[in-house]
């Protein structure tokens, strides 16, 4: 049995990441430098849930876009659902404006 590989995007610039094992709490994004070990690229974050996250003993982070020590960080792989999405609404409003 073949198993991909996870594909890792960053949450700022949308580029693509190359990581290898745990993320390191001072990795950044090499393509935009923005920080990699946050809560807007960790598979528990979630608007809905409380505090932002789907892990319950979770803490409150006030900046989801800045590096912090979370333990329960776990990398999202892939894109995170809906963007597809919001960028076709964005292009969509974008084209309408024009």
């Amino acid at each position: 049995m073949i198993t991909e590989d996870p594909v890792y995007f960053c949450h700022a610039c949308n580029g693509e990441l190359e990581l290898e094992g745990r993320v390191g709490f001072r990795e950044a994004c090499h393509h935009c430098e923005a920080d990699v070990h946050c809560c807007l690229n960790c598979e528990h974050y979630d608007t809905g849930a409380h505090n932002n996250c789907r892990e319950p003993t979770s803490e409150y982070i006030p900046d989801r876009q800045a590096r912090n020590f979370c333990g329960h960080f776990k990398m999202l792989s892939g894109a995170r659902e809906g963007d597809e999405a919001k960028e076709a609404a964005m292009s969509a409003l974008e084209a309408l404006f024009k």
